[in-house]
């Protein structure tokens, strides 16, 4: 959960001591992250959603998210604005508490910058996280141990078990993923996007039936913009919880010994799953 991943990944975390009778395991698993330059936004929307939904129908109890941001960046960009808000619409008010809204990369920092890093985490809980935390989002530090990040899994483990707006729309109602609050927030900013990016591809074809050369490779990038946002209102087009409970259901049904909770997602979803220990 706090490294960068394209796909799915699950870490099973046991506390506790085996002998004394008191261990426990908490799954924790990263999923990707927006803004992926090779990856449709609505297609990592779609996946995250769907996770959720499955985890939704598995019964595994969700105990809270981290929300992670380099305190290294200098600035919050628009698309960091819309993510925030993607996860807003995510999370949902109800469940607002069990979020976690960590900036990390502190040990990458000099001594002397520190100072530095706590001004930015201020800006961003001043003017971009404050929102969240009023409706009892919780900040964190992440700096790079190992005991830094087994903090966050078993602060989280003391959590009841809560559904996320995102679950409700997918799995319970059976929404398509852009009639979510997520997913219509997210197709009116690529709606928005989509029409500059034509307004420039039209530009660069201009400039170029006139003669100016150099062109060809911005005329690239802008089209392979529009055609991820494309793909991402198709993938967005689809309504997943109706085939995930008939997956879930084949699955149960044909291996009911073992297909359960966890070991159902990480079927379903090719999960890379690895397991750690630590104490209690």
């Amino acid at each position: 959960m706090l490294i960068e991943t394209t796909t799915c990944q699950a870490v099973q975390v046991r506390f506790g001591s085996q002998a004394g009778g008191g261990s426990r395991t908490i799954t924790v698993v990263d999923t990707p992250g927006f803004n992926d330059t090779t990856r449709p936004d609505g297609e990592i929307l779609a996946e995250i959603s769907e996770f959720l939904a499955a985890q939704r129908g598995s019964n595994v109890p969700l105990r809270g998210i981290l929300f992670l941001h380099k305190i290294t960046e200098n600035k919050i960009t628009g698309s960091d604005e819309t993510y925030l808000s993607l996860l807003e619409s995510l999370v949902g008010e109800a469940a607002m508490s069990n979020l976690i809204l960590v900036t990390t990369m502190w040990n990458k920092m000099r001594d002397e910058d520190k100072g530095e890093g706590m001004q930015r985490e201020q800006d961003l809980i001043d003017n971009y996280w404050e929102p969240l935390i009023a409706k009892g989002a919780y900040v964190a530090q992440f700096d790079g141990t190992r005991k830094s990040a087994l903090s966050f899994v078993s602060h989280l483990s003391g959590k009841q078990g809560v559904v996320l707006k995102i679950q409700k729309e997918v799995w319970d109602e059976e929404r398509a993923i852009i009639g979510t609050s997520a997913g219509r927030r997210l197709w009116q900013q690529l709606t928005k996007k989509r029409a500059k990016m034509q307004d420039r591809l039209s530009d660069v074809d201009k400039q170029m039936g006139e003669g100016q050369t150099g062109l060809q490779s911005e005329r690239d990038k802008v089209g392979g913009v529009l055609s991820r946002i494309a793909q991402s209102f198709t993938r967005m087009s689809e309504r997943p919880g109706p085939g995930l409970k008939k997956r879930m259901a084949d699955m149960l049904a044909g291996d009911g010994a073992t297909a359960q909770g966890i070991r159902v997602l990480i079927t379903i979803f090719n999960i890379a799953l690895f397991v750690a220990s630590a104490a209690a």
